[in-house]
């Protein structure tokens, strides 16, 4: 019998295949251009990092342009952009594995039907080259399998769920600055009314020949003093919200309603518990992590200076997460009583409404009891803030997320 030539195309798939698999890595466009159909797409592409994780009442409230201390972790997720981009792309780099493998498989039947005919043919040697060629694809197919498979396990995902949290511990810390700044800016709003009533009775004194010029030039200076405060305030908090906005996926210049952030669950602070999650700090922190990974050489000289490092990061660890357990103490102590300051402030300022109505006292001295209560107000709010922002801290450092350097 005649030996059979070998088909151009058997020698186009067998030297072409390493070749194949190292463009589709570098240039995964090319990989696109052959994407797989709609339902086998569909089938491997994650629907983490998309919309499709949510229902629709969840999706209207995070779009309602309406920002709520809770909704900031999934705002990141879904809109942050350098968040998306990284979900995007790894979708992509699963699909492109995916593309690959199917090219695999394509490669390696026609290497199946080429060994068949071989063996119709009783060609021993044509037999072997195809038998070898498809067992290298199937392998290289297998491979690809395990590729796509790992891009649905949670260590592919690992890194961007990280950033991701250091993202949302930033954007609370902005959130909780933003409100007390706005706190701040509602008490120097009000002192700025008052010094403007202030400066229109001084000038109506001075008008009446019962008080000196200096005595309106005075509440005039304290007047523009305060409007330059508020002018200051107004700035600052255009800042924080551009950085929160961009933060979590709205444009620098977008305009969203930030709402007021309240304190922190009681439960979360009874669970609180400082022997055992500071193990657990110890266990999670990233730095320490890396340091006990670190390779070295087995010199004792290198060993101890290594344990002597690590032992070093976990004392560090052991005393920050102490004054973080003790910040979250007098802030709870700082917020009681500053919650019993504006109890008390609600009844002065009840009394006040009422005098004020019945004619008893003046404008100016009304203006000063709202002062009196706005700012103790804005005292009891800041200070529910700063022992969330305590809590948070604390519970960050349990997860892993603190400096010990």
């Amino acid at each position: 019998m005649k030996k059979r030539k070998f088909p151009y195309a058997a020698y186009a798939a067998a030297a072409g295949l390493t070749a194949f698999m190292q463009i589709a890595a570098a240039f995964p466009a090319l990989a696109k251009e052959q994407r797989l159909g709609p339902d086998s797409e569909e089938a491997v592409t994650t629907t983490e990092g998309t919309e499709k994780e949510y229902d629709e009442a969840t999706l209207a409230k995070l779009q309602d342009n309406v920002l709520e201390y809770d909704e900031l972790a999934d705002r990141i997720h879904l809109y942050n952009t350098d968040i998306q981009k990284t979900w995007q792309d790894l979708t992509d780099n699963k699909l492109d594995a995916a593309v690959i493998q199917q090219e695999l498989e394509s490669q390696k039947r026609r290497m199946e039907k080429e060994k068949d005919l071989a063996e119709d043919e009783n060609d021993t040697e044509q037999y072997a080259y195809y038998a070898a060629q498809e067992e290298a694809l199937r392998a290289a197919k297998n491979r690809y399998i395990d590729i796509v498979e790992d891009y649905d396990k949670p260590k592919a995902s690992k890194s961007i769920r990280v950033q991701e949290r250091q993202l949302l511990s930033a954007a609370q810390t902005t959130m909780i600055t933003y409100n007390t700044l706005k706190l701040q800016r509602d008490v120097q709003a009000k002192q700025t009314e008052l010094y403007e009533t202030e400066y229109a009775i001084a000038q109506a004194q001075v008008a009446a020949g019962t008080a000196a010029q200096t005595e309106a030039d005075a509440a005039y200076t304290n007047l523009l003093s305060a409007q330059s405060s508020l002018l200051s305030m107004d700035a600052s908090l255009k800042t924080l919200k551009s950085s929160l906005c961009l933060t979590v996926g709205w444009p620098a210049d977008a305009d969203p309603e930030i709402q007021m952030v309240s304190g922190p669950e009681a439960d979360r602070i009874t669970a609180m518990n400082l022997g055992t999650d500071t193990e657990k700090a110890i266990g999670n922190n990233r730095t320490l992590i890396s340091q006990r990974s670190e390779s070295f050489s087995k010199n004792t000289t290198e060993i101890n200076n290594h344990l002597a490092v690590v032992e070093q990061g976990e004392q560090q660890l052991k005393i920050k997460m102490e004054e973080l357990y003790h910040a979250v103490e007098e802030k709870q102590t700082a917020a009681d009583a500053a919650r019993a300051g504006y109890e008390s402030a609600v009844i002065k300022k009840n009394s006040a409404d009422v005098n004020y109505q019945s004619g008893w006292i003046s404008k100016a001295e009304y203006q000063e009891e709202e002062l009196s209560f706005l700012t103790k107000k804005a005292a009891a709010e800041t200070a529910e803030m700063e022992l969330l922002q305590a809590v948070n801290d604390y519970e960050w450092a349990v997860q892993g997320f603190t400096s010990v350097e």
